[in-house]
């Protein structure tokens, strides 16, 4: 007897004709080919030097850097020497595509204020991987009375849509950004801080998202900054020419978000002696 031996291959049809292997290559290299391009879309515009040395424990600020985010934490103490615990927090989403280390020096005077700080760590910069990432956040920190939360770019109208579906959250601070849908908790402070040279949130867009915030929503407006003075990440595609110093620029943001958090609470007080 001889024995048949059978290759491996494609196999053989009735009519006549093998299935093509190419018609399951070309797919298949079309789709790998998709997966690249939107890779290389997602990949962060990276922190620069400048941003990641906000990320140090000294004067008076403590890093924790945890899975989904990283916290700048005061590290104070009273004039007692007892400690300060904040009981206020600030969650803020980073901007579309943007690496969350480029918003610690702009972020770390909160954090020096009295004021937690946790910064979302988003994959591939795109936060819709994750919507209830935020929420992780305030879950993980019951000793904190009151939450500001806040967001650049697009990421603002995640921000926005957290402050307005959780009741623990009594701020929004939105940086060159709007809401998606109309804000309605008429109990929420906001404030909205945009550049008068921004090319992606414009000027126009700003005005226009008024009807979707609370009538007492606080805006300010930073002559000559554009969508990228609000972060430490180099250029960005489609955006204006700044004609303010970017330091001089994130002073002003420095200050409106400083403010919009003392609105919500105070910092502990320190014990006098």
């Amino acid at each position: 007897m001889i024995a048949t031996i059978q290759r491996a291959g494609p196999p053989v049809r009735s009519s006549g004709g093998r299935v093509d292997g190419s018609s399951i290559a070309v797919p298949l290299l079309v789709l790998s080919l998709l997966l690249v391009l939107s890779l290389a879309y997602a990949r962060p515009f990276v922190a620069t030097p400048t941003a990641t040395a906000g990320l140090r424990s000294e004067k008076g600020v403590r890093l924790s850097d945890r899975l989904g985010w990283y916290e700048l934490v005061p590290a104070q103490q009273d004039s007692a020497g007892e400690e300060i615990r904040p009981t206020t927090g600030f969650v803020f989403v980073p901007g579309a595509r943007v690496d969350s280390r480029a918003y610690a020096r702009i972020l770390r005077p909160l954090a020096e204020a009295g004021y937690l700080v946790a910064v979302l760590k988003e994959p591939f910069g795109l936060a819709i991987l994750d919507p209830n990432h935020g929420k992780k956040v305030l879950d993980l920190h019951p000793e904190i009375s009151h939450w500001v939360v806040g967001g650049h770019s697009l990421r603002g109208t995640v921000a926005a849509s957290l402050a307005d579906d959780d009741e623990r959250v009594e701020g929004l601070l939105l940086l060159a950004s709007y809401p998606a849908d109309p804000i309605i908790r008429n109990d929420l402070k906001v404030a909205s801080v945009s550049g008068t040279a921004d090319g992606l949130a414009t000027p126009a867009d700003i005005e226009a998202s008024r009807a979707k915030l609370p009538p007492d929503t606080a805006f300010v407006v930073i002559d000559g900054a554009v969508h990228s003075s609000f972060g430490d990440y180099g250029e960005q595609p489609g955006d204006g020419i700044p004609t303010i110093d970017r330091t001089a620029a994130q002073a002003e943001v420095d200050k409106a978000a400083l403010a919009l958090l003392v609105a919500v609470a105070p910092p502990p007080a320190k014990k006098k002696k």
